[in-house]
């Protein structure tokens, strides 16, 4: 399958990209992702009690609803 854009990482800025590029420009996209989770430093960085693991599950969900694709 042939991609229009491809973002290397899921972090902040990998994540807001693919919505964006999605939504505006009605683009095909992947997410290449080394670990085995979305999020970058929202992920590992960030402790559990101050960003609960569910918002990032939600964020994933949100952005295979979109249509892209991520592979890790």
């Amino acid at each position: 399958m042939k991609f229009d854009y491809v973002i290397v990482g899921a972090g902040i800025a990998g994540l807001c990209m693919a919505e964006r590029i999605t939504n505006v420009l009605h683009k095909e996209v992947l997410i290449i992702e080394k670990r085995s989770h979305i999020g970058g430093v929202l992920r590992y960085g960030i402790p559990k009690f101050r960003l609960p693991v569910g918002v990032l599950d939600d964020i994933e969900n949100m952005l295979l609803d979109l249509n892209v694709k991520i592979r890790y």
